[in-house]
């Protein structure tokens, strides 16, 4: 999985040449879930921050999500991928706990 932060995002890829799927993330102050995104998308993300802030000690939240419409849902797919965005926002951001 490729990480990336670029005008505030932070970007990953799964390609795996069957199903790629694009995850963008914006952390900070919730805003309503665009309606184009799936309900499970955005609860597999959620889920994944909340995985890594347990383990980091922080509190980040999606301000905003971002995928590629025509990827495939899977489960566990964006999850992973939000889990391994937030690890590396966090300390980025120097949020890490002490």
């Amino acid at each position: 999985m490729h990480v990336q932060h670029r005008d505030g995002w932070w970007l990953t890829s799964r390609i795996t040449s069957v199903n790629d799927h694009f995850l963008g993330v914006r952390f900070g102050v919730p805003a309503a879930p665009p309606a184009a995104i799936d309900a499970r998308v955005v609860a597999d993300v959620d889920q994944g921050i909340k995985r890594a802030n347990a383990e980091l000690g922080l509190s980040l939240t999606a301000a905003e999500i971002k995928i590629d419409p025509q990827s495939r849902y899977q489960t566990e797919v964006y999850e992973a991928m939000a889990y391994a965005l937030a690890m590396q926002a966090g300390p980025a951001l120097g949020l890490a706990a002490d």
